[in-house]
């Protein structure tokens, strides 16, 4: 199955479905590289908390909450803030799917220059050996412990959500879906500027997929709504 996706198709991502590192596992190690084009190890950062979360310059669910993210991590001065940087959520003519790390290694540095991002950014693999691994979804995020085990995972990231599981280390938190209703998508403007800086064919999936956006996200909440229920 072909990662590096040239066009977005709601079709090559089922959301009830989150593999990868469980809670109080160990988080595998990968090697990273930096928009340097230094190679690190995830490993790098044991002896630390660390946040880390999938990201790409076409993905409105991370671009959303970037600023928000900057207060947090005044509020949590001692935790390390990574973001790994994938393949293209929406890619397009002028945000294209990666053909080789240094189109990929350039276009991840998009995202101080387009969003201020101001967490160490790494890049992944040109076919995502970390992301796969670790879920394949566009916006997840990891809380490990300083041993670099998993304290918390979640198919989508919510601040406030992030907020409680920091508040209340080192305790294990199971949870690892975040409801519809507490996604708080980003708004019109923010959608149509990044699809468009991608490019029209961006703009023309995304048109395309987005009636049944909405119905999915809802599918998913019901099956981890009743994995909950049963895991009573």
């Amino acid at each position: 199955m072909t990662y590096n996706h040239g066009r977005f198709r709601l079709s090559d991502y089922d959301l009830t479905q989150f593999p990868g590192p469980k809670v109080s596992e160990p988080a595998p190690d990968f090697g990273l590289t930096g928009l340097d084009g230094d190679p690190l190890h995830l490993s790098s950062f044991r002896g630390r908390w660390l946040v880390l979360e999938t990201a790409s310059v076409s993905c409105m669910m991370y671009a959303r909450n970037v600023d928000k993210i900057g207060l947090l991590r005044k509020k949590y001065p001692d935790v390390e803030w990574l973001v790994v940087y994938v393949r293209e959520a929406h890619p397009g003519r002028r945000r294209p799917a990666h053909r080789a790390m240094p189109q990929k290694i350039a276009l991840a540095g998009c995202l101080k220059d387009d969003y201020g991002e101001s967490r160490t950014v790494v890049v992944d693999t040109l076919d995502g050996d970390m992301h796969r691994a670790y879920g394949s979804l566009p916006n997840m995020v990891y809380v490990l412990n300083p041993d670099g085990d998993v304290v918390y995972r979640c198919d989508w990231l919510s601040v406030s959500e992030l907020d409680r599981v920091l508040a209340k280390r080192p305790d294990m938190e199971p949870n690892q879906h975040t409801l519809t209703d507490d996604l708080h998508y980003p708004s019109v403007w923010l959608t149509a500027k990044i699809l468009w800086r991608s490019g029209i064919a961006a703009v023309w999936d995304f048109l395309r997929a987005a009636p049944r956006l909405l119905p999915t996200h809802r599918a998913a909440d019901r099956h981890y709504l009743a994995q909950r229920e049963s895991d009573k």
